[in-house]
């Protein structure tokens, strides 16, 4: 910030510095043309002859600092976009797999159902045929 002078284009009157008679042994009276290309805000204080101007220092905002920032946010976005990406296919696959337990589950109990089944078959098979081996050997058949 600085306060100038209105009738004279961008002398300093104050600025961090101190006032005019203070920084003029160590830098211009005027805003620089960099300064100058840098000023945001600009008010007339009322019943004087100063201006108010609030400014940048030349260089606080480097164009390859801000380039660099550009290219971290890219890189943010595609590395959120990659973990989103990731998440959602781990999501997919649990599902997957919580769906194959289920179908495996129901595999297991009807396999357990048949082979309750074949046994029952298997004991009236067995019970046939000791039936048939004592009608065949009871000689009743001529």
């Amino acid at each position: 910030m600085a306060l100038i002078n209105k009738d004279r284009d961008f002398l300093i009157e104050v600025n961090a510095d101190g006032a005019r008679d203070e920084i003029s042994a160590h830098r211009e009276i005027n805003l620089l043309p960099s300064e100058i290309a840098e000023i945001r805000v600009s008010r007339d204080i009322e019943g004087s002859k100063w201006k108010l101007v609030g400014y940048l220092e030349p260089g606080i905002i480097n164009p390859k600092a801000s380039e660099m920032w550009t290219q971290a946010s890219i890189i943010f976005i595609f590395l959120l976009l990659a973990g989103f990406i990731s998440c959602w296919k781990i999501w997919q696959l649990a599902n997957a797999q919580k769906h194959a337990f289920a179908q495996l589950e129901l595999s297991n109990g009807n396999l357990a159902t048949m082979a309750d089944e074949q046994r029952s078959l298997r004991v009236s098979a067995k019970a046939g045929e000791e039936t048939k081996a004592q009608f065949l050997g009871s000689g009743l058949i001529n």
